[in-house]
């Protein structure tokens, strides 16, 4: 007699379904991306992304270091257009100095800072980094620009 010794199917765990899945939607990423550039050659984006690509090469990454009474703030990570954060007050500044570009940004153009404070925390040294255009400063400084003082509070 001859016995079938065929072992069960082996089911799957969730990782060896997942990993499956992830395969099939970066191949399905791909084809998208590739038919996506080729249209935008074809349409003539190609010469409006090399004129955006040269005005963004005016800005520099900077890294503004700030110390600040936070009694006034609502903390120090950007919490939308209304709320009085630091890191509002600093966005205010350098885009009313057209140091900064909001790039279809509403708010929070902030790149990274070094840490987070809640309401009314005082901070002696906080690091907040930026893309900032330092040609539209003449003279370099802040103080230098007309109706822009610094921020109260801000130092």
């Amino acid at each position: 007699m001859s016995e079938c010794t065929s072992e069960p199917k082996k089911r799957l765990n969730n990782y060896q379904i997942n990993k499956e899945k992830v395969k099939k939607y970066k191949l399905e990423n791909k084809k998208k991306n590739k038919s996506l550039n080729g249209e935008r050659e074809l349409n003539g984006n190609r010469e409006k992304n090399c004129i955006s690509n040269k005005k963004k090469e005016k800005f520099q990454k900077y890294a503004l270091c700030v110390g600040y009474l936070g009694s006034r703030f609502h903390g120090c990570q950007g919490q939308g257009k209304e709320v009085m954060t630091i890191e509002n007050e600093i966005e205010r500044t350098l885009v009313k100095i057209n140091a900064v570009t909001k790039f279809s940004k509403t708010y929070n153009t902030c790149l990274s800072r070094t840490t987070r404070t809640d309401l009314g925390v005082h901070a002696l040294y906080n690091v907040f980094v930026y893309m900032i255009n330092i040609e539209c400063v003449d003279g370099g400084g802040v103080d230098g620009v007309d109706g822009v003082d610094g921020v109260d509070g801000v130092d």
